[in-house]
Order: structure tokens, then sequence, then C-alpha cells
């Protein structure tokens, strides 16, 4: 369901109706009146604002290509004196012309101030407008060369080229103004009324124009409705500093701030471990190409599916082949305590089979090194001998008999 709100003076009308329905429900009264229905009725869909006519001002503004680029910008000087309100002081919004989307632009303007006042005093009594729109927008369109919609005393007077809200009294003079003196008639002229209010629009009309007169007896509620459909989503004035804030975005207002800097947070957390995580993947890769390469030494053919498995596959099987066992079980011993103390610097490794007899020519960094990797080879269970040492530049070169 959808209520529509029509306020006029301090007195104000609304009508429950929704797509479906046949007829409305029509009511009238005061602002206390109208929040009591409000507070009574939780489940309705929309509550829309009807802005009347004689507050706003709705144009069909044309343009040129060389215009085209500016003409949003001056849109609210060129309304400034029809809502003798200042430029900076109006609020808009705007559509492409139907029919010239592109030399055309429709606008609808309204004093900030006077739109801010209506919203708070609704505010204040506690009720939230989901859908702010002019009256004009939810008329029905023109089917004749002129229109005149009638309601609550006030006119919207609506031709090729323009769109006019005036009050009942002053509509004669006006239309007067509009035919030079009744000298340049329209063919036609419709007039879109609510048959409770039919006699009383057309009261108002020059007798010198009624017989061009068509009327339009049409249920004011169900034409709001009607009208919606299509003017919720294009003609809403409640965007930009009226934009409808949800009730838990009231919530989330005071904390913006820490919710803004948390995002900053999580956005700059999550660049740096991207480009951690890319220079991660670049070092696997050419840790895992030395790899290959190293693997490919070993075992030259094959599917390389891990490396670690592999390689224990093949050193258990070169253990158990007979008469290297010796030796591998001893190198094995070897490497563990050369990896300990950081040797990896060997100019020659030999090995004698029939004595069971390792030799080493190694670089240590000094003799303490050298007595330390003597000491953890003897703790191996391996008996190891320097056969000579002499210096090498800064290091210390040593030639190793290992047996055991």
């Amino acid at each position: 369901m959808n209520v529509f709100i029509r306020p006029h003076d301090d007195h104000y009308r609304w009508f429950a109706t929704s797509k479906e329905a046949v007829a409305a429900e029509r009511f009238e009264g005061s602002l206390e009146a109208l929040v009591d229905y409000y507070q009574q009725h939780e489940g309705v869909k929309a509550w829309v604002l009807v802005v009347p006519g004689l507050d706003l001002a709705c144009r069909t503004i044309t343009f040129s290509a060389k215009e085209k680029k500016h003409i949003l910008k001056a849109i609210p000087f060129m309304l400034e004196e029809t809502l003798l309100t200042e430029a900076d002081d109006l609020h808009l919004v705007s559509n492409k012309n139907v029919e010239h989307p592109d030399s055309a632009v429709d606008v609808v303007a309204v004093d900030q101030q006077l739109l801010a006042d209506m919203l708070a005093l609704f505010s204040e009594n506690g009720i939230k407008p989901t859908h702010c729109i002019a009256e004009p927008k939810l008329v029905p369109a023109r089917d004749c060369e002129w229109q005149l919609f009638y309601t609550d005393n006030e006119f919207v007077v609506q031709t090729d080229d323009q769109c006019l809200s005036i009050d009942g009294p002053n509509l004669g003079l006006t239309l007067e103004l509009m035919t030079e003196g009744y000298s340049e008639l329209p063919a036609s002229i419709g007039l879109v009324v609510d048959a409770s209010e039919s006699s009383e629009a057309q009261a108002f009309v020059p007798e010198t124009l009624q017989h061009l007169v068509q009327l339009n007896n049409n249920d004011y509620p169900m034409m709001l409705q009607a009208g919606f459909e299509t003017a919720q989503k294009k003609w809403n004035l409640l965007h930009g500093p009226f934009a409808y804030v949800q009730e838990w975005m009231m919530y989330v207002q005071p904390w913006r701030w820490v919710l803004i800097a948390l995002f900053i947070a999580m956005i700059a957390d999550y660049t740096l471990k991207s480009f951690e995580l890319s220079r991660l993947e670049s070092e696997y890769q050419v840790n895992r190409e030395q790899m290959d390469q190293l693997f490919r030494k070993v075992i030259p053919r094959g599917a390389i599916v891990d490396h670690r498995k592999q390689l224990e596959r093949k050193l258990k099987a070169v253990a158990g082949a007979g008469s290297g066992a010796g030796f591998i079980e001893s190198m094995e011993k070897v490497g563990r305590v050369m990896a300990e103390y950081n040797v990896h610097s060997f100019n020659a490794l030999n090995y004698d089979n029939r004595k069971s007899e390792i030799r080493i020519d190694l670089l240590v960094k000094d003799y303490d090194t050298l007595q330390s990797v003597m000491n953890g080879i003897k703790s191996a269970g391996l008996s190891p001998e320097i056969q000579n040492s002499n210096a090498q530049g800064e290091l210390l070169r040593a030639r190793l008999r290992i047996t055991g």
C-alpha cells in the first residue's frame, strides 16, 4: 500500500491506495490527525509527499549542441526569477526530455529551504516520507493542445513549451495573457479534475474558452498512483542533501569515520599482502627452478613429483646396492657434520672401497672450526685424521683421512 500526502497551508489530505486497488481511501485533517494515521500504519510501503505546483517550477529547457556541456550548470540561474530564489539555494532534479533527448531537458526545481522546512516539520512529528514528488509530474500525459489540471484551488497549466502553476482566481488573467487577449486560441483545452471538484474547476475557466474545454473527470488518488509508477525513480526530490536515510544508517553515521579508517586499513593491508605474496611467488619460482636443475643431475629422466621423496628413494636404492653402501653411510654422517659447521667448500673427495677410507680436501674458516669438524666426525663414530693443513688466503685448507 502507498499513501500520498498533499499539504495545503496547515491542512493535509492523504490517500491510501495501491497498484492493484480499484478505489482509494481518502482522508483529510490536521497534522496531528496525519501523525495518528502514520503511527497506526507501519506496513505502508511508500509514504509519498506530493509537492504542490505553486511551491516549485517545472520546465522543459532546450539547448544547442554547443550549450549541452554546460546546460546543467546554467539551469539554476535560469530559474532564479521564477522561484525568487538564488541559484545556489535551489534543489533540482532533471531528466532528458523523452521527445528530444539530445536537445532538451526536463527540470523540477524547488527552494531548498522550503523543502527542508517541510521535511523538518514531518521529521519532528515522526513522519519519514520515502518519496517526495512534484505534483505536475504525477498528472496524466497531455492529450490536448493545452491541459489544465485542478485540485485544491490550484491549477497546473501545460502547453507545448510551458508548465505553469497558478491559483484558481488568477487562471482567467493568466489564460488571457497566454492567448494574447484571446486572439491566439489553442485547438482544445483538456481539463483534468477529480469528479468531486469538477464544477468548481469549470467555474474558474473564462467563458470565452469554455467551448474549447474537454472535461476529463479523474479519480485524483488513483491518478497519483498511476503517475507514481513512472515518476518514483525519475522525479524523487529526496536525493543529495535530502536523500532518504535508512534507520540503520542513523546508528552508522556517528561511526562513519571509524568505519572509513578501518576500510582504508583493510585496503592497505590487502595491498601489502598482495605485494608480499607476489614476491614469495617469484622467489618460489626461482627456488623451484634451482631444485629442478639439481634434481636432474641425480635423476636425469622421469617426472618430478616430490623432490625430497624421490631423492630419498634414490639414496636408499644406492645405499642398498652392495659395495657402495659403506661410502654412502659414511658420507651421510660426514655430510651432517659439515652442514652443522657450515663447511661447503671442497677441493677434492676420494674414496678407497678396499680400505673403507674417505679422503677430503676442504676449506674451513680457521683451525678452531677444523677441530670442531674433527670432533663432530668422531662423535658420529668415524675416525678422522689430519694429513696436512696450510693457510690459503684468509681460510685454512686441510686434507682429512676418515675411516670407520
